[in-house]
């Protein structure tokens, strides 16, 4: 064996030791850059064990770089191994941190600096008390972070928590183990290190999980839960082919209402709709494209009555919102009075699998594999539940209000593996710009997918399905396992549906059939009886439902009606009366779409030239026949109920109602395929 092997392997257990520590570092400093990001929802079980493999590559780099250093730097210098060991790996962690900022910035930062004393800071605790005291304080700075950043995840100065906490905490922790390694006792300092690092951890879940604290106040609580884009007729509950097993259980257990009618066909008019319960207005016909995007923007501009959460909040209830619709963040008659909430941009393109917390080592990696698809679009679902599931654990012994917002099964469609069915030409379903550098097409405002491909497309959207049945499970799992089940009323719904060519197109917003306007509707919670319901309800039915549930007087200006005597079993069935909605979207140009529910007859209007079509939803559910011609009593009577619609209230927007639009927020309908 030659004397430069020997020494390799004489100094080798010394650089681990001393470049666990640094690997430990850059594992916090991995950490803290995630959890100061906007989008961040928290550290998952597969979060630690990328720190944990992350740990071992930073610490074996660094390693190996120091053992190049340090075997010649012995014939250089009569040095001793100790401090040899000790500086080289200071330098080759400086090194691997050049590496990782050189993909972060182009030049120097205050991070840089930080980062630097950090490193000097790591040596200095080794020089005066050894390795295991350095790894041991690192270990300790990420127990708090961890512990930290889930206490502070709602607080709006979690960044500064983030980094604030573990700094202090590592610094108090670095002053017990130096104390404690004058001792010479190393084992000793290594259960320090370990308990220490424990005691943040320990001290979040005593703050935040509480189940002993009962529910003193009788007042039940709400649950409730909009999946995006989801049709009815995909769920195996509403008679689809889609295995949707927990939807299936949840509807078992409480009222499904197998006719639900969303609103509008997009998520604006339809979500102000519902919490107002109240129609929205359509837009002017042939107004002109600009005038048509500054009414859309009226549907979150201008006064509004209070809102659910408001008058919630007003009596006591805490209130959560976690919502990742970006179209919903900025609707105040919707999102007003939440007290807490987060969100998630469903579009935003982040980087997949292990490397999603560890932004610096994903950097690094998508720069020097650039051919590599190392960005795929955000998983919000997975990010909503971890929200939602924080918060019911904290606010589990009071009354309290939680919405929840997944935007799947919206597009993009990408579902976990095992939620898909077959394989296609492309890793995921993205129609928005950008779709080519992922093998797809571009794609226009009609989103034309070759007819080869619309089957891949289709099976990806079910994939969509059956992935948010699972989490919505997940999250009642969290629920009933909190002991909340008989305190609690959870109401699961869509705003609106998905058109896969049934028509001849593709996507949402652009017409009125059930593809798009029947949704889910399912309630559960104490005294709900357990069956379904044939009688066709609207979306405006829900908030009157909601606050005749929890004993809350009705609002004046709401439209709907409660539906709580048919779930509570007072009544057999709802009174029957006609459905009615609006397609308001510019997909819609220049005519907008409206449509009428009476029995089994549906009538689809064009507003601006009262083109009609009417369709016998028994006989015809695909609404591919129109009965306008060859039944003409019918037709009559059903534009008769239109007009007398129309006519009852302001149903369209004045020509003036042409609010200014924020570029940003024209963007954020472009990217969701509204404009």
């Amino acid at each position: 064996m030659t004397p430069s092997l020997r020494s390799f392997r004489g100094l080798l257990p010394g650089a681990v030791s001393h470049a666990a520590a640094y690997g430990l570092l850059f594992v916090l400093l991995e950490w803290t850059k995630a959890a100061r990001a906007s989008q961040w929802a928290g550290f998952s079980v597969q979060d630690t064990g990328a720190a944990c493999i992350a740990t071992l590559i930073y610490a074996a780099i660094i390693a190996l770089l120091a053992l190049i250093l340090a075997v010649p730097l012995s014939r250089i210098a009569k040095i001793p191994e100790r401090w040899r060991l000790m500086g080289t790996t200071a330098a080759s962690a400086i090194g691997v941190w050049c590496v990782l900022s050189v993909h972060r910035e182009t030049y120097p930062t205050a991070d840089d600096a930080l980062v630097l004393a950090a490193v000097l800071a790591v040596a200095g605790v080794q020089a005066l008390g050894g390795a295991l005291a350095a790894a041991g304080a690192m270990l300790c700075a990420i127990g708090a972070l961890w512990a930290a950043t889930h206490y502070f995840l709602f607080d709006a100065s979690r960044e500064l928590w983030a980094s604030a906490v573990p700094a202090g905490w590592c610094a108090l922790c670095a002053v017990v183990l130096l104390l404690l390694s004058r001792f010479r006792r190393p084992t000793a300092t290594g259960i320090a290190g370990l308990l220490l690092s424990l005691l943040p951890l320990a001290a979040y879940g005593m703050a935040v999980w509480q189940p002993w604290r009962g529910h003193e106040d009788p007042r039940p609580n709400l649950v409730f839960v909009i999946s995006d884009t989801l049709r009815a007729d995909h769920l195996k509950c509403y008679g689809g082919s889609v295995p949707t097993p927990r939807l299936d259980a949840f509807a078992k257990e409480g009222t499904r209402f197998e006719n639900a009618y969303s609103l509008a066909p997009w998520t604006m008019p339809s979500m102000a709709g519902l919490f107002a319960s109240d129609y929205p207005p359509g837009l002017t016909p042939d107004g002109g494209a600009n005038l048509w995007l500054g009414q859309t923007w009226n549907y979150v501009q201008g006064e509004h009555p209070p809102t659910i959460a408001e008058v919630m909040r007003g009596e006591g209830y805490a209130t959560g919102a976690f919502v990742a619709n970006a179209l919903v963040w900025a609707m105040p008659n919707v999102m007003d009075g939440f007290e807490q909430g987060a969100f998630s941009h469903p579009i935003m393109l982040v980087p997949p699998g292990w490397t999603a917390s560890l932004p610096f080592l994903h950097a690094v990696l998508e720069a020097w594999f650039p051919g590599a698809h190392w960005r795929r679009p955000r998983d919000t679902t997975q990010a909503m539940n971890r929200y939602a599931e924080a918060w019911l654990r904290r606010h589990a012994h009071e009354p309290f209000l939680l919405y929840v917002h997944y935007i799947d099964p919206h597009a993009p469609y990408d579902p976990p593996a095992q939620y898909r069915t077959r394989t296609g030409p492309w890793p995921f379903f993205y129609p928005y710009p950008g779709a080519e550098a992922y093998g797809q097409q571009a794609f226009d405002s009609e989103y034309h997918v070759d007819e080869a491909n619309r089957s891949y497309v289709a099976s990806l959207y079910e994939g969509e399905v059956r992935y948010v049945d699972d989490f919505a499970g997940r999250l009642l799992d969290t629920l009933d396992g909190l002991g909340l089940k008989d305190t609690t009323y959870v109401c699961f719904t869509s705003d609106h549906g998905e058109e896969l060519w049934e028509h001849g197109g593709y996507g949402h917003a652009h017409t009125v059939y059930n593809e798009l306007m029947r949704v889910p509707l399912i309630f559960r919670g104490p005294d709900i009886a357990a069956r379904a319901i044939d009688t066709s309800v609207s979306a405006i039915d829900v908030m009157p439902t909601l606050f005749d549930l929890l004993g809350l007087p009705a609002q004046d200006h709401w439209k709907g009606r409660s539906l709580g005597p048919v779930l509570r079993g007072e009544a057999e069935t709802p009174v029957a009366r006609p459905i009615f909605a609006q397609g308001t979207n510019n997909r819609c140009f220049p005519y907008p779409l409206q449509m009428a529910i009476d029995g089994q007859y549906k009538l689809i209007r064009e507003d601006g030239t009262g083109k009609t079509w009417v369709y016998d939803l028994k006989a015809d559910p695909g609404e591919q026949h129109d009965l306008s011609l060859e039944n003409p009593v019918v037709a009559s009577a059903m534009r008769m109920l239109m007009r007398q619609w129309m006519e009852s209230f302001p149903y369209a927007m004045q020509p003036g109602a042409d609010a200014g639009i924020e570029s940003e927020t024209v963007e954020q309908l472009r990217g969701m395929g509204y404009l």
